[in-house]
């Protein structure tokens, strides 16, 4: 149910057969572990192209039947590389904090800011700083890389 619910849009029900096929093998190699149905799920949810999702499948290796690190980190891998540029910048700024540290958004938002990831030049005038910066931590929230 998760991984339809993140990549399939369960109130579409004209999914391609072919991009249904390719999920189930996908979800085949998560095992059932939420953080990498989620991931993959969200990961591929705004792709519709079947190349892309035989991509994601391709790069996934077969989990151990304890499970296996390494595929834990292929998967937010592709969550990271998936990200736009500033994005990226946003999300490694997140190592400074300590593990488990709680922040307010709003604070969040103008560490980024101060730290210049977030820029006028780059948003054509028509968007704040603080909506862009609240956008890349949408992303990074949406593809399971921060809560």
């Amino acid at each position: 149910e998760l991984f339809e619910e993140r990549a399939l849009d369960v109130q579409r029900v004209d999914v391609d057969r072919e991009l249904q096929d390719i999920g189930k093998h996908i979800y085949s190699k998560c095992l059932r572990l939420p953080l990498l149905v989620a991931g993959v799920g969200t990961l591929i949810f705004q792709n519709r192209l079947t190349r892309e999702w035989q991509r994601v499948l391709n790069s996934m290796t077969p989990l151990g039947p304890l499970g296996n690190l390494d595929h834990l980190y292929a998967i937010l891998e592709l969550s990271y590389m998936d990200l736009a540029p500033e994005a990226k910048s946003c999300f490694l700024r997140l190592a400074f904090f300590p593990r488990d540290y709680k922040i307010s958004t709003k604070k969040l938002v103008h560490i980024w800011i101060a730290d210049c990831l977030v820029s006028e030049n780059e948003l054509g005038g028509t968007v704040s700083m603080e909506s862009e910066a609240e956008r890349y931590l949408k992303e990074l929230i949406d593809k399971n890389l921060t809560l």
